[in-house]
């Protein structure tokens, strides 16, 4: 059957487009018609579409099964989205259409019901998240949708011993914060305070001998306030604050003689010494910090050295020791000149 004429074709496309039918378009001597319908609610189910050409008295029709459905993201709602701990809280995850639902594993009596769960809010539901899943049938196919949610749960702070410890250890010299993490919904405000002081500790210090001590910590939000006290130590690498000798300035052969070793050190300096070459018959003190000789002879006297050591450092000093004089014999023996 022959085709329209081109002034035909030209008529047809003016009065589609006239219509606002849609699109008409044209190859060789087909025509190809294109129109778009939008499905309403009440139409869904199983419909069928028709095709119709009637052209030079005669008619031809095509026609194509088609679903109309609606699908729409599931619906997830907290009681309380955010609850104060203690509260009951409701979860529903529900659908508009006849779609079943699962919350977090937990399906629906029946599809187009809701499924609920329901909690008493604890500090560990706190950010516990719920998930709804919807799944529907249409020809065979199933569709899916889902919808998640987060619950937030208010409680008062708690100072525990990770976030903020009860003891902590400095290192003098190096740069600190005093550091103490509060748990707690809404986050809590922590400010800490050194015992007999006012100043609020905050920020970077550089660590001195003078930090440690004990310091007073509080956390507060609007459901309350918790309260710590930190004790805070300070280490510090060894010094040899002292070396002195009694008697100072020497002792004659075969008197007596002390050295006194003082360090400065936390933790506690272990203290060492390094005698003459050849000098004998020395004495300790039970921490190391005395030696002591007796009936001083010349090889005991030259340079002495104090070694205090620690897990941070060592440090030494020197003194020197003269040992000099006559001995001299008399009738109750021999005495010193």
């Amino acid at each position: 059957m022959p085709g329209p004429s081109p002034g035909l074709h030209r008529a047809l496309l003016g009065l589609w487009a006239a219509l606002g039918l849609g699109l008409l378009g044209l190859s060789g001597d087909a025509l190809m018609a294109t129109t778009t319908a939008t499905a309403s609610a009440e139409q869904e189910g199983a419909r069928q579409l028709v095709c119709n050409v009637t052209l030079g008295g005669e008619s031809r029709e095509t026609r194509e099964n088609v679903t109309v459905y609606s699908f729409p993201e599931p619906l997830l709602t907290l009681s309380e989205p955010n609850a104060p701990e203690g509260t009951m809280v409701t979860v529903t995850c529900a659908a508009e259409t006849q779609a079943l639902v699962t919350l977090d594993g937990i399906p629906a009596a029946a599809p187009g019901q809701p499924v609920q769960l329901q909690l008493n809010a604890t500090e560990k539901d706190d950010r516990r998240g719920f998930f709804c899943d919807a799944t529907l049938d249409v020809d065979g196919e199933t569709l899916s949708k889902n919808e998640s949610v987060e619950l937030r749960v208010l409680y008062a702070p708690a100072l525990d011993s990770l976030g903020c410890p009860e003891r902590i250890t400095w290192l003098e010299g190096t740069e600190v914060s005093l550091s103490c993490v509060a748990h707690g919904v809404p986050p809590p405000n922590v400010s800490c305070v050194r015992f007999g002081g006012a100043e609020v500790i905050e920020g970077l210090m550089r660590v001195a001998r003078e930090h440690a001590g004990t310091y007073h910590c509080e956390a507060t939000n609007a459901r309350g306030s918790a309260a710590k006290n930190v004790a805070v130590t300070v280490e510090y690498r060894p010094v040899v604050a002292e070396l002195a000798a009694s008697p100072p300035g020497g002792v004659r052969p075969g008197g007596n003689f002390t050295l006194t070793c003082r360090a400065e050190a936390w933790p506690p300096a272990q203290i060492s010494w390094r005698a003459p070459p050849g000098a004998l018959n020395i004495g300790l003190s039970s921490n190391n910090s005395t030696l002591s000789v007796a009936g001083a002879m010349g090889s005991h006297g030259g340079e002495y050295e104090c070694a205090a050591t620690n897990a941070h450092g060592r440090h030494t000093r020197r003194i020197t020791v003269r040992v000099a004089g006559k001995w001299q014999w008399g009738g109750g023996g021999m005495r010193l000149m």
